[in-house]
């Protein structure tokens, strides 16, 4: 038996044939459709720039984008400003802000601790404690810090500066017994602390 050979009219190539017209339709439609969405964002800058040209008109003023640059700088700004705050605070310090005088009602001694300086973390964890620090870096002071951890994970951190008649100590972090918090002895190095922080109220915080 002999096989009949394709022709225009077999189902094979009709077949064919609707898949290729469904597929230059498709195509078509396509680049219609991207013309159509071209053509409509190219419409909605000529409007956008109209309604820019319209209020310059009107008002004399244009709509300025920030650049990335100048939102890198007002950054930089902000991060300059947070830093000198730390030494140079927006408005005058006052002593009570800053410390807590002690007095040992034994020896008679008389101690300053630095207020919120109890902290779980680093000494300078604490924006008081920062603040000294920072302002007796900028100075001669040498200024330690160390930590110490125990087995059952409680951890230490030890902060001491000597200057003058005294200087600061302390120690803080998660330990379960002991006082935390930083404490300034001696009348000259709380006078020097008070004046590198701009504090003029009290110069050693008698009670």
């Amino acid at each position: 038996m002999q096989d009949s050979p394709t022709n225009s009219k077999s189902s094979p190539y009709r077949l064919r044939q609707a898949w290729r017209t469904v597929w230059i339709v498709e195509t078509l439609v396509k680049k219609k459709w991207q013309t159509i969405k071209a053509f409509g964002a190219k419409n909605e800058a000529t409007k956008y720039l109209e309604h820019l040209h319209l209020n310059f008109v009107q008002t004399g003023q244009t709509i300025k984008a920030r650049t990335n640059s100048e939102v890198d700088s007002r950054h930089k700004k902000s991060g300059a400003a947070k830093n000198q705050n730390l030494t140079q605070p927006m408005r005058p310090l006052k002593f009570k802000d800053i410390f807590e005088t002690h007095t040992n009602t034994e020896t008679g001694e008389i101690r300053w601790r630095i207020k919120h300086s109890g902290v779980r973390g680093v000494p300078t964890t604490a924006l008081n404690t920062q603040r000294i620090v920072a302002a007796l870096r900028g100075t001669d002071v040498k200024v330690r810090e160390w930590s110490s951890a125990s087995p059952a994970n409680a951890s230490a951190y030890h902060l001491s500066a000597d200057f003058d008649d005294g200087g600061i100590s302390g120690m803080t972090g998660n330990y379960f017994y002991g006082p935390r918090g930083i404490w300034v002895s001696g009348r000259q190095a709380i006078s020097r602390v008070c004046f590198l922080l701009g504090i003029h109220d009290s110069l050693v915080g008698d009670p």
